[in-house]
């Protein structure tokens, strides 16, 4: 599975249980006398489900975390901040919802840091590169991409390249096949052989200029629900073309699906704009806070 950076599966739970506390707090409520304390208890249990299963189902890594609870306490204080504000406020003085000059620069400041981590990072980064591969797998390993239904008119190109030194086996086939022959994480490559009757594309390192070691596959889904698996392991067998006569052989390949919307991408990112901006404006709110704290301690201290 793809990870993504922040996780939203903490995220959001993690927003849920902050935006909890600023309102009990806003109340002068103790949190555990509250009278909703039952649905923050089920969101605490569900926190600590979440982070366990995306990381033992291999969906998210730590480091995808800490930027989702970061994520989490700037949108839960920024909608805690937000919401009365918006609420008192009249259609005919929707000006007053606007930035002020310093959330204006840190918004700014954000929109331009944020941008440029994307662009250099997603859109044009290393990621990119058709040398550099996605997915890598040990003798005996399965692994497995699945190509998403994005249209059901058009079709989705799957360009599948070796990029490494070891020969590989590539297969197309529908997930109802796999299903049945999957079992903790561990896939039964001849039984799907068998039910799915997929053909088998067989991809050699570049030192072979006589056999292929790319492919391109074209997949057109029936329905929402007609998902296609990519699955891909170490070629098992032994001939004079196959170099896997070490059992630690790493497979190496360069997945790159191509859907109908590619071209979105660029619109997803003006998309992203106003989230760089509420959180330029959510920073800038934090540190005028804990500037006014510091203030009030001074005085304490001076009085």
């Amino acid at each position: 599975m793809d990870n993504a950076v922040p996780s939203l599966h903490i995220g959001l739970p993690i927003s849920l249980l902050i935006l909890n506390r600023l309102h009990c707090r806003s109340q002068g409520i103790d949190i555990r006398e509250w009278r909703h304390r039952e649905f923050d208890l089920f969101v605490m249990v569900n926190v600590v489900i979440y982070t366990f299963s995306i990381q033992y189902l291999g969906i998210h890594w730590i480091v995808d975390i800490l930027p989702g609870i970061a994520l989490a306490i700037v949108c839960a204080s920024f909608c805690h901040a937000v919401q009365p504000v918006v609420r008192s406020t009249s259609l005919r003085d929707w000006r007053k919802l606007l930035p002020d000059r310093s959330q204006s620069i840190f918004a700014a400041v954000c929109v331009l840091l944020f941008s440029g981590v994307l662009v250099i990072g997603a859109i044009d980064g290393p990621g990119v590169d058709e040398d550099v591969p996605n997915y890598r797998f040990g003798v005996g390993d399965v692994n497995v991409e699945t190509v998403e239904v994005h249209s059901l008119w058009d079709p989705v190109t799957v360009e599948v390249s070796n990029v490494g030194d070891s020969t590989v086996e590539v297969i197309i086939i529908k997930r109802k096949f796999v299903e049945p022959h999957a079992q903790q994480g561990t896939f039964d490559w001849d039984a799907i052989l068998e039910d799915g009757t997929p053909d088998v594309v067989v991809l050699f390192p570049t030192g072979y200029p006589d056999r292929s070691n790319s492919t391109e596959f074209e997949v057109m889904p029936e329905s929402l629900f007609d998902v296609h698996l990519i699955l891909m392991r170490v070629h098992a067998q032994q001939d004079q073309h196959n170099t896997n006569t070490d059992p630690s052989a790493i497979g190496e390949l360069r997945i790159t699906p191509h859907y109908v919307d590619d071209e979105l991408m660029w619109s997803a990112f003006l998309a992203s704009l106003p989230s760089f901006i509420i959180f330029g404006i959510a920073i800038e709110g934090l540190m005028y806070r804990l500037k006014q704290i510091e203030s009030d301690d001074i005085s304490d201290i001076n009085s």
